[in-house]
């Protein structure tokens, strides 16, 4: 959990933009809390990593790398 409010406007894995979220976008998020997202993708392949990225509002990028 972070100090300041978060508006979360994209999220992008692999450099593709999702446009399939949950919950779906622009999110706010508080200080101090935490949020769960869900993204639907067309395929995932196992042992594979894949780069997810969250874009906020004012531009900042948050990247996780999530194995499978």
């Amino acid at each position: 959990p972070g100090s300041s409010v978060v508006t979360f406007k994209e999220a992008w894995v692999n450099n593709v933009k999702q446009n399939s979220t949950n919950p779906v976008f622009p999110e706010v998020v508080t200080a101090n809390s935490e949020m769960v997202l869900n993204i639907t993708l067309s395929s995932l392949k196992e042992g594979y990593n894949y780069q997810v990225g969250l874009v906020s509002a004012k531009g900042n990028k948050f990247l996780y790398t999530a194995h499978t």
